[in-house]
């Protein structure tokens, strides 16, 4: 099966993968190609380039004054009909612009937001975020051969915003180079960790900080890039002197590494496309609280490996509690993680998947995608 995958900000070289998005199309992207699968990825870079990279083949094209493709594009118009074109991202110009290309040509293609059309997604920027989804964002999701969602959850709420198109579940998954051996909770006092970018309320960081005041038994750190958000969390984090830190991100380290010197890992997001930081601490052996707007909370509750909250201080704090009362389980919770980790979100068996999935949106048999590059 031949697969063009886009993300705008991929890098040009495949690598430094930098951001959950990126992760997720290269651990799908090199499954699919150890499934013998064609696999491109294109990009958006200053100057035209082609790199190979993890079995698959980048290509960067740069953009006119106008911020268009144009060079994409010839290059889109020039493959072989049967291949299928996948867009990753939402609320984009360019993608919009891509969708309307595929539509006019009759290409078939799939839309992956990897993030849920929740209600408080609409609420920063929304007059503007409204205007663009009756413009570009609804045409480009109605007029897909099928959307990829990752949890049910996303597709909930593609419902409520009267969404139609077809949907594939293809959830996110792990490399085995981010496998380290599990470490031993820490000996010290319990202490809560977030490992992603400090954007405050996204990722509910203010609520989580919040709570953190009533329940002085913890510390918690925060780790990650600047969205613009420390300065701000570490006033708010002066209510809990002594127990509160942000630090700059770490780049040369396996998350679940880093993950492995503290004791419970949070993702309170107030929405959610998967949180491949949870998947990367129940990896490291790590119980989890995790917010249900998050699409692999279906996941943590199947496997027992932590609590799922609603993001709002009430919420969590009942949770962190609940976690508190139970910590003489959770080297036994952190072993669960890991094990359904294991069975369930491997990357070589959600390429099957997907693979499978794609077969169906292309009309095919899953014998003729594996037959055919």
């Amino acid at each position: 099966m031949r697969l063009h995958f886009y993300l705008e900000h991929f890098p040009p070289s495949g690598s430094p993968l930098v951001g959950g998005t990126a992760k997720a199309v290269h651990g799908l992207a090199s499954a699919l190609a150890d499934e013998g699968n064609e696999i491109v990825v294109l990009a958006e870079h200053e100057r035209r380039q082609t790199a190979h990279h993890a079995g698959y083949r980048v290509e960067s094209f740069p953009r006119d004054r106008w911020g268009r493709q144009p060079e994409m594009r010839t290059y889109l118009a020039e493959q072989p009909a049967e291949g299928l074109l996948v867009l990753n991202g939402m609320f984009s110009p360019r993608l919009g612009t891509l969708a309307r290309w595929c539509r006019r040509m009759g290409r078939p293609y799939v839309v992956a937001p990897h993030t849920p059309y929740a209600p408080h997604v609409f609420r920063r920027g929304w007059l503007k975020k409204r205007a663009f989804w009756h413009l570009a964002e609804r045409p480009t999701l109605q007029g897909a051969t099928a959307i990829q969602v990752l949890a049910p959850l996303q597709g909930e709420y593609l419902e409520t915003l009267g969404i139609t198109t077809p949907r594939i579940e293809v959830p996110n998954g792990f490399r085995a180079a981010d496998v380290c051996p599990a470490q031993s909770l820490p000996d010290r006092e319990p202490s809560l960790f977030f490992f992603g970018r400090i954007d405050a309320f996204t990722k509910g960081l203010d609520v989580l900080v919040e709570a953190c005041e009533r329940v002085p038994q913890v510390s918690l750190t925060l780790q990650g890039p600047d969205w613009g958000d420390a300065d701000a969390l570490r006033k708010q984090g002066m209510a809990l002197p002594g127990r509160f830190q942000v630090l700059d991100p770490v780049y040369d380290q396996p998350a679940a590494q880093v993950m492995s010197g503290y004791h419970v890992f949070c993702c309170p997001s107030r929405y959610e496309g998967f949180g491949l930081s949870v998947l990367e601490a129940m990896i490291a052996e790590r119980p989890v609280l995790v917010s249900d707007q998050a699409g692999i909370a279906p996941h943590v509750r199947q496997a027992n490996c932590g609590v799922v909250v609603s993001p709002d201080v009430d919420s969590i704090v009942a949770g962190l509690k609940t976690l508190l009362a139970r910590q003489a389980e959770w080297a036994a919770m952190g072993e669960r993680g890991r094990t359904y980790a294991e069975r369930n979100l491997n990357w070589p068996a959600i390429a099957r998947e997907a693979q499978a999935a794609y077969a169906r949106v292309l009309g095919i048999s899953a014998n003729e995608a594996a037959a055919s590059p």
